[in-house]
């Protein structure tokens, strides 16, 4: 699971504008804090699709309904499993 969310982590840091690395960012982190706007928002959820080889919820396709990196790590596992 680290591995999952260390990948989230980047991919959520990659598209955020806040200049923030991976030790600033935890599972409670709230992504709209960070400096994520709703495309870099879509642009995150398509990244974990590619990713992890999923394919995201139609539902969890706003900031509202993944508010915290912890909820991203949750729908991968979800539909891993």
């Amino acid at each position: 699971m680290n591995e999952i969310v260390e990948k989230i982590k980047n991919i959520i840091i990659e598209h955020s504008e806040s200049g923030l690395t991976a030790k600033d960012i935890n599972e409670e982190t709230n992504i709209a804090e960070i400096g994520l706007d709703s495309i870099a928002f879509i642009k995150v959820i398509v990244q974990i699709e590619e990713q992890f080889n999923i394919s995201v919820d139609d539902d969890y396709l706003t900031m509202n309904s993944v508010p915290t990196v912890k909820s991203f790590v949750d729908i991968v596992l979800q539909e891993l499993n």
